[in-house]
């Protein structure tokens, strides 16, 4: 782990950054910021993520989706210690609802196909790999 002072304001923006992922991973639940309010929802209620230029579409299996204006690179970091993975310039994906990867593209549980990039088809399947057992 990285050592920052304690006094500066890049110090603590990233230490309230840290706390804010530890968080998320303890707790199971995000909160989201939209023009709306602020949406908190359990992690393993989110399929996948979209990135939309500075937004980002969250597509969650109830079918509701919410769009966000946070970098798909800002939600991934949160989001990837629970079991993301961004497979594509502008995918993010939970691990545990792919249900098929071909070639160029992935099928989720909800029928949703997303394109997967060729550099990161490899490191896709390795991930998917740790988690579940060939027969």
């Amino acid at each position: 782990m990285q050592v920052i002072p304690k006094h500066s304001e890049p110090a603590r923006i990233l230490r309230l950054k840290h706390k804010r992922e530890r968080q998320a991973t303890e707790s199971g639940r995000v909160a989201f910021a939209t023009k709306e309010g602020h949406y908190i929802m359990p992690v393993v209620s989110i399929i996948h993520c979209e990135a939309w230029d500075n937004y980002c579409q969250i597509y969650c299996k109830d079918g509701s989706s919410l769009l966000v204006s946070k970098t798909l690179k800002a939600v991934a970091a949160i989001l990837s210690v629970n079991g993301f993975l961004r497979v594509h310039q502008s995918h993010l994906v939970a691990i545990g609802e792919i249900t098929f990867v071909g070639q160029d593209y992935l099928l989720l549980s909800s029928g949703k196909q997303i394109p997967i990039s060729r550099t990161k088809r490899a490191e896709v399947l390795e991930k998917i790999m740790e988690r579940v057992q060939l027969v």
